[in-house]
């Protein structure tokens, strides 16, 4: 029941903030300002420690179907020139499921 995307843009994507409260938006949740975006959690990605987030409450994307008891976990990379987006989201169990292999998988990328 879970999905996850890689996604890879050049530039910031709209940077890591937008991207994250977009995330959040999806689930009905506020906006966090800077200083709680720079609070999140690490993880290794790409060589790098990145902000990763994850998200509980009924997923509204703005394309597809409405998913109640969902949850996203989210982790993002600034490169140089580009910004990788690797996004696990479903139901809230499929996810929970999943957390490990997310975040083993976002340590393998290379």
């Amino acid at each position: 029941g879970a999905r996850c995307t890689v996604t890879a843009l050049r530039g910031t994507g709209g940077g890591v903030e937008a991207n994250v409260n977009r995330w959040r938006e999806q689930f009905g949740r506020d906006a966090l300002g800077g200083d709680a975006i720079d609070a999140l959690p690490r993880i290794p990605m790409l060589g790098r420690l990145v902000p990763s987030v994850r998200i509980e409450g009924t997923f509204a994307p703005s394309r597809g179907d409405t998913v109640s008891d969902a949850a996203l976990l989210g982790a993002i990379a600034t490169l140089d020139g580009e910004t990788v987006f690797v996004k696990l989201v479903g139901p809230r169990d499929a996810v929970d499921d999943q957390g490990e292999r997310f975040a083993a998988f976002c340590r393998g990328l290379r």
